[in-house]
């Protein structure tokens, strides 16, 4: 019996010690000067958070989406210390055909394994150290169409984006408990003039506006970004290709200047949307990502 209340108060011991490390660990980790809050600690930039923390949005092709859908799937991230998985939910509601639209994106639910190396690198808070499950953010775009494609010019589309911060643990460095907005103009320029209804066109699409959030931190309390994309569209009636190389240049310089390129191809079957996207970081976003989504349409 003593040798069991021994090894019992032996294991009760190490277990207080253990805590008592991790809380150094951070301490020391992020030098804590003994006042400021832990959340000032988490840098708020797309190179020290998760994959789906501050994306760069997406490259609109310069015309508003006319079809009401919804569509749902999936995407896996692979980095050096980070490999996450998640869910991604969208819907499309079209107000007012060729001149308004609405579309939201949500991640619900996002399985992340992080190493202790990255998790350094990140300041975690030592709370939230051994977290791995998390939900994401909640995006409303509302597109308006400014000018539709002639012979002479090109689809101009106006872009307002709202990031709503409806994601966890920020203290795990996954999102950054924090709203974010963008505003852009998008453009699309045929560049074939083929009448059929089955050819495939080719287009030029591209994007440029402005992208800032909230950081949460008492030097810099925002964070302000040149918002960009280019790429080409090549697409039918029932297949469409985009390639892109899309960013924003922040102006903190803490990680926040990510560059992706991009590649998707989707296949339309009936009323069902089939979709296969691709992205790789190039600069402040260390990830490969690969994702698959299944939409419907409603009424288009």
């Amino acid at each position: 019996m003593i040798r069991l209340l021994l090894i019992a108060g032996l294991l009760f011991g190490l277990a207080l010690q253990s805590s008592a490390q991790d809380y150094l660990w951070w301490k020391k980790n992020v030098n804590w000067d003994g006042i400021t809050h832990w959340s000032s600690y988490i840098i708020s930039s797309a190179a020290k958070l998760g994959p789906n923390a501050l994306p760069v949005p997406g490259l609109p092709n310069g015309h508003v989406n006319n079809t009401n859908s919804f569509s749902y799937g999936g995407a896996a991230h692979f980095s050096k210390g980070d490999n996450t998985q998640n869910a991604v939910l969208r819907a499309n509601l079209n107000l007012v055909e060729d001149v308004v639209s609405f579309d939201l994106m949500m991640i619900p639910i996002e399985f992340f394994q992080v190493s202790h190396e990255v998790k350094t690198e990140r300041n975690i808070f030592f709370y939230h150290y051994n977290e791995n499950i998390a939900t994401g953010d909640l995006y409303l775009n509302t597109n308006i169409q400014v000018f539709q494609e002639t012979e002479r010019f090109a689809d101009v589309m106006l872009r307002i984006g709202y990031r709503f911060p409806t994601g966890g643990l920020q203290g795990a460095a996954r999102y950054t408990d924090a709203p974010g907005y963008y505003l852009d103009m998008s453009i699309g320029k045929s560049l074939t003039n083929s009448e059929k209804e089955d050819a495939m066109k080719l287009k030029m699409i591209g994007m440029a506006g402005f992208y800032a959030w909230q950081t949460n931190t008492t030097d810099y309390f925002q964070d302000d970004a040149f918002l960009y994309g280019l790429g080409l569209e090549l697409a039918n009636e029932t297949i469409l290709f985009q390639t892109s190389i899309d960013g924003y240049y922040g102006y903190i310089n803490n990680g926040d200047r990510p560059m992706v390129y991009r590649a998707s191809i989707e296949k339309h079957i009936k009323k069902m949307r089939f979709k296969l996207e691709f992205q790789q970081g190039i600069i402040d976003f260390g990830y490969s990502s690969i994702g698959l989504t299944i939409g419907h349409v409603l009424v288009k």
